[in-house]
């Protein structure tokens, strides 16, 4: 079976969102290629040290988004 991006972004979203900063985890593009995307409160050293390059050979893309919150 291929590991599609899709399937491993699914299978490590909850890991991913157990780390303090990390408010949500998508699939988003840098330039043509997919990427796995973590959005988090504020880019820091922290984070970046915590949340890995890449998930099973597919390029992660930290992106400060601030806090999010429900209306």
């Amino acid at each position: 079976m291929e590991r599609t991006i899709e399937i491993v972004k699914e299978e490590y979203t909850a890991g991913l969102m157990k780390i303090k900063g990390v408010v949500g985890v998508g699939i988003g593009l840098s330039g043509e290629e997919k990427v796995i995307k973590i959005m988090v409160v504020e880019k820091s050293r922290k984070i970046i040290k915590t949340i890995p390059p890449k998930l099973e050979g597919f390029a992660t893309d930290i992106e400060a988004v601030g806090e999010i919150k429900a209306f």
